[in-house]
């Protein structure tokens, strides 16, 4: 197995959806980021794949969310009228699976 890794980060806002649909205060984060891509075998250039594309990549998929509120974000955003009515929770561990 080979792999390659991204490391990048970004800032952004955010309130998690408490359990009784409150939302806690609204506060700053950097967010690591840490992208691995693996492969069985290596291409015709013998590379997991173009580290620069992964790179781009990356940086797409993190661009809009980099000094915003990811309440105001999708896929967290609700219907865009206000920020407590999310369609999605933007836990730590959301913001993973969609960058994934």
């Amino acid at each position: 197995m080979y792999e390659i890794t991204v490391i990048s980060e970004f800032t952004a806002a955010h309130a998690l959806r408490l359990d009784d649909g409150s939302l806690e205060p609204s506060h700053d984060h950097i967010w690591p980021v840490q992208v691995t891509v693996a492969a069985e075998r290596l291409d015709t250039v013998e590379t997991v794949m173009d580290f620069h594309e992964l790179e781009r990549m990356v940086e797409q998929l993190i661009r809009p969310f980099d000094q915003s509120n990811l309440n105001e974000q999708p896929p967290f955003a609700g219907n865009g009228q206000s920020s407590g009515n999310l369609a999605m929770n933007p836990s730590a561990e959301r913001v993973a699976w969609w960058i994934g």
